[in-house]
């Protein structure tokens, strides 16, 4: 069972949730419980969720476990728009503007479980964020710029068109995987983050392949880091990598990416 799987079973045994969720919050810390906060996401009412997205800052301070439950309410308001109910757009484009920056990346958090269900429609919302204010901007890149959400070719290249003239969609220290790897990779990389959130593996020939449409400039670095390996022969397997740049670009490991698109004429 997984740990975000483990918090649900524990929430829908658990009567009053706040004093376990303040507890188990991570906050103050640098690294708030995001696998609690997906499970109450998943657990919590409509009521429970639009109540606690809608503390501010005042009363649920960032960096405090109030806070937390502010940003769990946040998260959560994704599944409400995965239901139909899209009066939540609203919502999330002020919560967008919020001081608090992890209430900001709970709205990027809330807008990718859209898409998990309907890329297209996140697609065609993103458009009038994507002219609106800087920090509404952001929430829709950080959003989009999701590796899980851009399997499909033209899911990334409907993505990248969202971009300004001379953008930059920019992916750090990315997991990533040559074609006939990729399906075997994204298995494994879901297996070793059984316990965590989702997360996904760069297709580099789906990048490629929007960025041309677009008339757009490619710049991959392969960036092998041995470091925070999860075992002693990972970390060997990306010192070999880190050694041998032809291997690192040849072969599963990790990469940045920069995809540029032209600037107005």
């Amino acid at each position: 069972m997984s740990k975000i799987a483990d918090y649900r079973l524990k929430l829908r045994q658990t009567a009053d949730w706040e004093p376990f969720l303040r507890c188990e919050s991570g906050l103050p810390g640098p690294r708030s419980n995001l696998e609690l906060a997906q499970a109450v996401a998943d657990e919590a009412s409509e009521a429970w969720l639009r109540r606690h997205a809608a503390l501010g800052p005042e009363v649920a301070p960032v960096n405090e476990p109030r806070g937390f439950l502010a940003m769990c309410g946040v998260i959560g308001l994704g599944r409400l728009l995965c239901a139909g109910q899209r009066d939540v757009l609203d919502d999330l484009w002020r919560l967008a503007q919020d001081p608090r920056w992890r209430i900001r990346e709970a709205v990027a958090m809330a807008l990718q479980r859209w898409g998990d269900t309907d890329m297209d429609a996140l697609l065609t919302a993103m458009l009038s964020w994507a002219e609106g204010p800087p920090l509404v901007q952001r929430a829709a890149a950080a959003a989009l710029a999701e590796p899980r959400l851009l399997k499909a070719t033209h899911h990334a290249a409907e993505v990248l068109r969202l971009l300004a003239p001379g953008g930059r969609a920019v992916f750090l220290y990315e997991n990533w995987a040559p074609g006939w790897a990729i399906g075997w990779i994204r298995r494994r990389a879901r297996r070793q983050m059984r316990d965590a959130v989702d997360e996904d593996v760069l297709h580099l020939g789906h990048l490629r392949d929007a960025g041309r449409r677009l008339g757009g400039r490619l710049e991959v670095e392969f960036w092998p880091n041995p470091g925070f390996r999860e075992s002693a022969a990972a970390a060997a397997y990306m010192a070999v990598l880190n050694r041998c740049r032809f291997l690192a670009s040849i072969l599963p490991g990790t990469v940045n990416v920069t995809l540029t698109l032209p600037a107005a004429p």
